[in-house]
């Protein structure tokens, strides 16, 4: 399938761009937009172009976003650029004159937390357009509110996070689930290190309770961070729960 390219530009740093491959023919109704991991503070929106090839060659406009990963950089800047570089790329799409009327976040490790919340805030929102129609959070945490067992580098870069004044509350997923939130698809990594799977399930809870609906599947024989190379048996396996997922949400158009 011949795919074009573009870079969105929404904000004068070096990180704030979108990058977009739009199919010649588009056959689902929902964007995907990616948010990379590393730690919030590391990682770029490359990372995510080996999924963006595969999906817009299955009829998908994908996109991947950058963010600042400065030091001085918290989170209300991160939070800031995705939902920045979201609204760029529902600009496009209206542009474009898709058929995309509906943009699913997804993400890894800490861009899964970014992405999970922008997909909570949606709840919070009386902004319509293009709505969230779900989440896939890749190894992304349940919370951030800090257990005994948390990673000294993960604390402190939620530290770093909280630099602006934000409180765990404010950043912390399981502390703004509210009526209304879209689909979500957690993938756990079965040899998971960062953030303990009983605190995803728990959030999956808190949704299903505010009457959402959540899957959740652990992926064999991997590891923090598998999804990004892609070509492997697991990366297979966790393309086709993100597939299955997606069916759910937006059939494929003939």
């Amino acid at each position: 399938m011949i795919m074009r390219s573009e870079e969105l530009r929404f904000g004068p740093a070096e990180r704030q761009v979108v990058d977009v491959r739009l199919p010649e023919r588009p056959t689902r109704t929902v964007g995907l937009y990616y948010i990379h991991g590393g730690g919030w503070y590391a990682g770029k929106r490359q990372d995510f172009h080996g999924h963006l090839d595969h999906f817009a060659q299955r009829g998908f406009v994908a996109a991947a976003t950058g963010y600042r990963i400065e030091e001085s950089a918290g989170y209300r800047d991160k939070i800031n650029d995705v939902t920045a570089g979201l609204a760029a790329f529902r600009e496009w799409l209206a542009d474009q004159a898709t058929e995309v009327d509906r943009v699913v976040v997804l993400g890894s490790s800490a861009g899964a937390h970014l992405a999970t919340m922008v997909a909570l805030r949606s709840a919070e929102s009386d902004d319509q357009r293009s709505p969230i129609a779900g989440c896939v959070s890749v190894n992304g945490p349940g919370t951030l509110v800090p257990w005994p067992e948390l990673d000294g580098n993960i604390r402190t870069k939620i530290d770093w996070l909280r630099a602006d004044g934000s409180s765990l509350d404010e950043l912390s997923p399981d502390r703004r689930v509210r009526v209304g939130c879209p689909p979500f698809l957690f993938l756990l990594a079965e040899h998971e290190h960062l953030f303990p799977h009983d605190q995803v399930r728990s959030l999956a809870g808190l949704i299903e309770q505010h009457g959402g609906w959540t899957e959740t599947a652990v992926v064999p024989e991997t590891k923090h961070g598998f999804v990004y190379t892609l070509g492997g048996p697991a990366q297979d396996r966790a393309l086709e729960l993100i597939t299955a997922f997606l069916d759910r949400i937006s059939p494929s158009s003939p």
